[in-house]
């Protein structure tokens, strides 16, 4: 089971590798805007690792990075959809005084369920040991960009 230590440290250490590429950044402004920036989204992950319960970044996690869904029905896949919004909702802690009450923003989860017929084969190559490294840039760089819709 993944620590909660090990989650924030996984979400922050690409913000800190990005403060230090943006210190080399000639333009003062820039630079200072940059930062700015950085700083700020490493203290909104510092405080949504400190608001909310602990389970709440562990069911990100999984959400995020193992739980994918597959159905014919795409009401399924909806309802699917809902409950996985409802279980981080209620994992936040309500905080009056805070902006949307200390809720964090939902999710987007339209990569991680479709609706498919997942009965129907498709052609696979013979040889599978043998992998194109273009393949796996692409593979890499899919990855990113479901990070990335995900946070969306």
């Amino acid at each position: 089971m993944i620590k909660k230590q090990q989650q924030r440290e996984r979400k922050i250490k690409p913000v800190l590798d990005d403060i230090r590429l943006a210190k080399r950044i000639n333009y003062d402004a820039a630079r200072e805007e940059a930062i700015k920036q950085l700083e700020e989204q490493l203290q909104k992950i510092e405080t949504d690792f400190t608001s909310n319960e602990m389970d709440y970044p562990r069911k990100l996690f999984l959400i995020e990075n193992c739980i994918y869904g597959v159905d014919i029905q795409p009401v399924a896949v909806q309802i699917s959809k809902l409950r996985f919004f409802i279980l981080l909702i209620v994992e936040q802690t309500v905080n009056d005084d805070a902006l949307n009450r200390g809720i964090l923003p939902l999710l987007n989860l339209e990569t991680k369920f479709i609706a498919a017929n997942t009965l129907m084969g498709i052609e696979r190559p013979a040889q599978l040991l043998l992998r194109d490294s273009r393949i796996e840039e692409k593979e890499k760089q899919l990855k990113e960009a479901r990070h990335q819709f995900f946070k969306a």
